[in-house]
């Protein structure tokens, strides 16, 4: 019997220095509303990734020397043509494009 009554009150003891949790509504609704925000808010400050499909190109004076026409990106809105300008010697393979939020949301904003 003592061996429970012991147990008993450490557990109590041990309770009291936990802080109350406090319901509240308004910490879970600031939670809710900020997790699709951040991402959207990311990609709208760094841009979206961008993944390079195909591209076009001639060669230069060397081998080794392409000058590149065009590159085609697949992105989130779907596909983007760049035409990088002369000097520009490489279509990088994922890089960051600018952002439209009329095209993410287009059906939502209509």
């Amino acid at each position: 019997m003592t061996f429970f009554n012991r147990d008993a009150s450490r557990q109590k003891t041990h309770l009291k220095n936990y802080p109350k949790i406090k319901n509240s509504f308004y910490p879970l609704l600031i939670k809710t509303i900020a997790a699709p925000l951040i991402p959207l808010a990311l990609l709208v400050v760094f841009g979206q990734p961008a993944l390079c499909i195909s591209y076009k190109y001639y060669e230069g004076s060397s081998k080794s020397q392409r000058h590149y026409t065009r590159c085609d990106y697949l992105t989130l809105t779907g596909w983007k043509r760049v035409e990088p300008s002369y000097g520009v010697n490489q279509c990088p393979l994922v890089t960051l494009l600018p952002l439209n939020i009329k095209t993410l949301f287009g059906d939502f904003l209509s």
